[in-house]
């Protein structure tokens, strides 16, 4: 795989996301990603984006994030990212709520995250 390739499960080049997470942590979620059927990457595109649409309808709302509606999605999102091989999410072991936190700060900090 070249450097430069995006993934639908990284936010950013193969590059990237393997000065962050690491080589392994990159080639299991490319290999993941890689072995799931068409139908298979058509129903997680179409997951990612109807959780996407539901964390907007929850802003447009003025939902709070000590809400029902946004406890809900937080837990719907963190499922998404446990089910992403490689990620701190995906190992009982990893630090999975530093991984959010981090994800969370790097949406603050990184304008190249808003923009996916």
């Amino acid at each position: 795989m070249a450097a430069t390739t995006k993934q639908p499960w990284c936010a950013s080049s193969a590059s990237c996301c393997s000065r962050s997470w690491g080589a392994d942590a990159y080639r299991r979620g490319d290999e993941w990603w890689s072995s799931r059927s068409p139908e298979g990457k058509k129903e997680w595109k179409a997951l990612v984006s109807t959780l996407s649409e539901d964390w907007i309808a929850a802003a447009e709302a003025g939902a709070r994030p000590e809400s029902d509606r946004c406890q809900d999605l937080a837990r719907r999102h963190i499922e998404w990212l446990r089910a992403v091989p490689g990620t701190p999410a995906d190992n009982p072991d990893g630090d999975l709520g530093g991984y959010v936190r981090g994800l969370g700060q790097m949406y603050v900090d990184d304008p190249r995250f808003c923009a996916n």
